[in-house]
């Protein structure tokens, strides 16, 4: 039986316009995406989401990267365009979930950065879920097993009890590898019809 509902965060609850980068990545002259290849470099991300580094210290080394690169001026519009990019979450998705999943705890796990905690404030979150795994608090990041054992650990579960939803094929392959039933999330109805079969324990033909 079903207990659990391990659920991402960004690309699933929340969502980036991505406009205001776009919009600055353009005023300059750089290509879509330069800010993000370079923020979301192994290098630059890993010491973030482990809890290495805070999100601000973060944020240094990617200007620095940037100032690096283009100069300090570019660098300097850039981040203040990530900075104030706007996200949304999706609170009909989430209560269709919860509507759904009435039975288990909902937990998330995500790799985030020092910042989640303020961040789930300001969206009216912070007492949302019955848990909370975040990355850089534990440590280990996605797709490791351990930040799943972890997250099976908050929330009293078993893999053989629990989903996981997540916009990473990457991560939800690893979840499946232990045991975890897991899909990767592309859109709400066929996140939400997989919850159901998973919740009824009933038959669900996989979409890949």
């Amino acid at each position: 039986m079903k207990d659990t509902v391990l659920i991402d965060f960004d690309g699933v609850l929340r969502h980036w316009s991505g406009t205001e980068i776009k919009d600055a990545e353009t005023r300059l002259g750089l290509d879509n995406g330069t800010l993000f290849s370079w923020a979301f470099s192994q290098e630059l991300l890993s010491p973030a989401i482990t809890g290495a580094i805070s999100h601000e210290k973060w944020s240094e080394h990617v200007h620095s990267k940037l100032a690096h690169l283009y100069g300090n001026n570019i660098a300097s519009q850039l981040i203040v365009a990530w900075h104030t990019a706007s996200w949304k979450i999706d609170f009909n998705f989430l209560q269709g979930l919860q509507e759904l999943a009435s039975t288990c705890r909902l937990v998330l796990a995500t790799n985030a950065t020092s910042r989640l905690d303020s961040d789930l404030k300001r969206a009216g979150l912070t007492s949302t879920f019955d848990g909370v795994v975040n990355s850089a608090q534990i440590g280990v990041a996605k797709p490791e097993h351990r930040f799943f054992e972890q997250a099976l650990l908050v929330a009293d579960s078993r893999a053989q009890n629990a989903v996981f939803i997540d916009d990473s094929l990457e991560n939800v392959n690893a979840a499946r590898s232990m045991g975890i039933n897991s899909i990767h999330h592309r859109n709400v109805a066929e996140t939400l019809e997989f919850i159901f079969f998973a919740i009824e324990n009933r038959y669900y033909q996989e979409l890949q």
